[in-house]
């Protein structure tokens, strides 16, 4: 909530050694990446609707830059999508056989797959997200 994410990340990540089985610990550092990711978007979105309002003035050489730097904000987002995945995909194991309601970890683990372009495995968790209801 202080998004503090790379201090979280440390701590979850030490956590997780420390006790494997700690399923809110694999959840937690799973969301800082995805909340990580969330902001590089936002910063994407911005960058994106700068460019567009100041596009008609722009040399080639600017266009390019700007777009160079948009799809490395691109990467970075899918990057830490795809870091979110391990730890969500052992936080559902974790949970299997547990009365616990894995709809939140299903419903990230899918975000992280379709934001990764891992489609398949986005379809197999759709129904435990929810998105088949």
């Amino acid at each position: 909530m202080a998004e503090r994410y790379d201090d979280a990340i440390v701590q979850l990540q030490a956590a997780v050694a420390v006790d494997p089985e700690y399923t809110n610990a694999h959840y937690n550092l799973a969301t800082a990446y995805i909340n990580q990711a969330v902001q590089v978007n936002e910063e994407l979105t911005e960058m994106d609707d700068a460019y567009r309002e100041k596009i008609d003035t722009m040399s080639q050489s600017e266009k390019a830059a700007e777009n160079e730097a948009m799809n490395a904000l691109a990467d970075r987002r899918r990057e830490l999508f795809g870091m979110a995945i391990p730890p969500l995909e052992a936080a559902l194991q974790l949970m299997e056989g547990t009365d616990e309601d894995p709809k939140d970890i299903c419903a990230a683990l899918y975000q992280s797959y379709v934001q990764t372009n891992v489609l398949d495995k986005a379809q197999e968790v759709s129904s435990c997200a929810g998105f088949d209801d």
